[in-house]
């Protein structure tokens, strides 16, 4: 049994993810408990900076020796009762961050033991306690898990017993954390209401309990009973939110009309009613300017209401970025109510304008391919041009990165097939809700072949990125011509022995639209979720102009600049014969955009661009109408 159904991108080993979607994933959220401090307090505690009390029961019936140690330092790493810290690409674990972690925590390492023939079934369990004057018990204590197994949500199990552990009355610490979920927040603070079983009782033990198999690990501090629930009265919680942006990275000449819109779940983690919240995004460059903000008021949020989605009103139209990046931030605050816990109200992401690139990712972290197989099997993205463009582009170059696992070889030789579909917009709808999933690319009516160009890796390694330029599958001409507003895939195909390998991706952004697809050759179908909402493909799309040169050339005045050479700043004058969509581009001689301006009614124009950061050379200058081009060279000279 291999011990990791996936591995980090720059592993040496690789296996096999066995579940992977049919359809788009729609928001779902894992449980958030109560990660605020308390006021009250407690009348009972345990932080470990002794130890584990030796008046406690440590064992494990199934005979497989699981028991809790005491790790005095979290950074330690597996060694001295400690658990590995398991920080790698795959899992991005930290050190176990409980309030007193650094003076000593209790912890369960099941990952130490390895896979076992039967599960182990490791019972922590305190010494008896006085209840008896209380008529309502609360416990409070953090805690982090990782589950590979058996899921947390039915495996690890607080236990309370009344009679020296007679009979047991079991209450579920991390509902809905599967094998899926994997890990726990760090720390997760659970408190829950044990007075059906404890209050009025004069000898109650508490028991953690972890049935697994070759898990990660179990942590345990800062335990504390009270009697009224500790829950902080006001807390909301900024949950999952959409990633606005179709792809991470988009070029210039394309990312003008992708029009984004906005929404985030919060959720009340507190005791009280929390009103008056505000629910804020922005959009900000890299030097934190803000380009766009817009945010609503959520009248109230009640207790115990969770990844409740709400939609912001406005978009932001991204037609005046330049190349660079900038971030989507969310931010979640009440007016009324002051929060106990507000490092976990905001969060966001980043986006990348680029000179001519398409991508999901900002670099692999992972590889998969379906479960099932080894079978044949497509991976791909799906990107979109722009629809308020005159001039015209063809897509290039194809980037993309596998791996295969040690005892399969190195890639060396072996074949992926680089397949360009552009997407029959008169057949497909925008929602992509008639795509047919059971027919293949060749058949499908929604896909039109463009290019099919087989690549042989050049490496000698197990992993690699490489590039392959594209070929018009009709012309077979270098580059395919691309449409104004009209989506594409481009797709990595591992056929015969070659399936074997494992696409790269990366599960840094969570697409919450059809984004990264898979075609199942064992299944004969579609799966337009990909493999979920996070791992996206290590499938890159350069595009260039399709030509530099005026076919169909404007009046020498349509376009003048000055000065020439330029230091800092190239004045550019239009002047067209009637109002009309006009696109300026400064690319490199070779064709690479740099910047374009999409100008609705432009005639008389006089315009600004800041060349102080291009380095000395010649580049051009384009200015592109319905009715011709005009193309000039100009100089930075500093």
């Amino acid at each position: 049994m291999n011990r990791f159904d996936f591995l980090p991108f720059n592993s040496n080993l690789f296996f096999l993810m066995t579940k992977f979607t049919k359809t788009l994933f729609v928001l779902a959220f894992a449980f958030v408990t109560a990660n605020a401090l308390t006021a009250q307090t407690p009348f009972w505690t345990e932080d470990f900076a002794n130890g584990i009390p030796a008046d406690w029961t440590n064992e494990d019936p199934s005979g497989n020796n699981a028991l809790w140690t005491w790790c005095a330092n979290p950074e330690t790493g597996q060694s001295n009762g400690c658990p590995a810290i398991f920080d790698d690409a795959t899992n991005n674990q930290v050190p176990f961050a409980a309030t007193t972690a650094t003076n000593g925590f209790a912890t369960m390492d099941s990952d130490l033991l390895g896979e076992l023939t039967t599960n182990h079934l490791s019972q922590l369990t305190t010494a008896g306690i006085d209840c008896s004057s209380f008529s309502e018990v609360f416990i409070r204590f953090e805690t982090h898990i990782g589950v590979f197994t058996v899921g947390a949500d039915v495996g690890a199990l607080l236990r309370v017993s009344t009679d020296d552990g007679a009979t047991w009355n079991p209450f579920t610490i991390f509902p809905g954390l599967t094998t899926q979920e994997r890990w726990s927040n760090n720390p997760e603070v659970v408190i829950l209401d044990i007075s059906s079983v404890a209050a009025g009782q004069a000898n109650v033990k508490i028991q953690w309990q972890w049935e697994g198999n070759w898990e990660y690990m179990w942590s345990l501090d800062d335990i504390a009973l009270y009697d009224a629930d500790p829950t902080p009265s006001f807390s909301i919680e900024l949950g999952d939110f959409f990633y606005a942006p179709a792809s991470f990275a988009q070029p210039i000449s394309q990312v003008g009309t992708d029009t984004m819109g906005f929404f985030a779940d919060v959720s009340n983690v507190g005791a009280s009613e929390v009103t008056n919240i505000v629910l804020k995004a922005t959009i900000n460059d890299a030097d934190g300017n803000e380009l766009f903000a817009d945010s609503i008021i959520i009248p109230a949020l009640a207790p115990g209401v969770t990844d409740s989605t709400f939609f912001l009103d406005n978009q932001f139209v991204p037609d005046m970025l330049a190349v660079g990046t900038y971030s989507i931030n969310y931010s979640a605050y009440s007016m009324d109510n002051a929060d106990a816990n507000p490092d976990d109200n905001e969060d966001g992401d980043l986006f990348v304008v680029t000179e001519n690139l398409y991508s999901k990712e900002n670099g692999a972290t992972i590889a998969y391919r379906p479960g099932g197989g080894p079978a044949d099997y497509m991976v791909g993205n799906v990107y979109q041009t722009s629809n308020n463009w005159v001039d015209e582009y063809k897509a290039t170059e194809v980037t993309f990165s596998a791996v295969k696992n040690a005892a399969d070889g190195t890639l060396a030789g072996d074949q992926v097939n680089i397949v360009f579909l552009e997407m029959n917009e008169d057949e497909l709808d925008a929602d992509w809700g008639n795509f047919d999933d059971t027919q293949n690319f060749f058949t499908n009516p929604a896909t039109i072949l463009k290019s099919f160009v087989p690549h042989t890796w050049e490496t000698d390694e197990q992993s690699a990125v490489e590039s392959e330029m594209l070929i018009d599958f009709d012309l077979e001409t270098p580059g395919v011509n691309l449409k104004p507003g009209n989506r594409y895939m481009v797709l990595c195909s591992y056929e015969g022995d070659n399936n074997v390998a494992f696409q790269a991706f990366s599960e840094e952004i969570s697409y919450f639209q059809i984004s990264t697809v898979i075609w199942d050759g064992g299944d004969n179908q579609w799966f337009l979720g990909g493999f979920g909402p996070e791992p996206a493909a290590f499938i890159r799309l350069g595009i260039d102009l399709v030509n530099t040169t005026d076919e169909k050339p404007l009046p020498d005045n349509a376009l003048t600049f000055y000065p020439n050479p330029a230091n800092s700043v190239l004045n550019v004058e239009l002047s067209l014969e009637q109002p009309t969509l006009a696109n300026v581009t400064i690319a490199e001689m070779s064709g690479r955009v740099i910047r374009i301006d999409e100008i609705d009614n432009a005639q008389q124009e006089n315009l600004q661009y800041d060349v102080s950061k291009f380095p000395s050379g010649t580049y051009l200058i384009r200015v592109a109408t319905e009715e011709g081009t005009s193309t000039k060279q100009f100089v930075v000279q500093h």
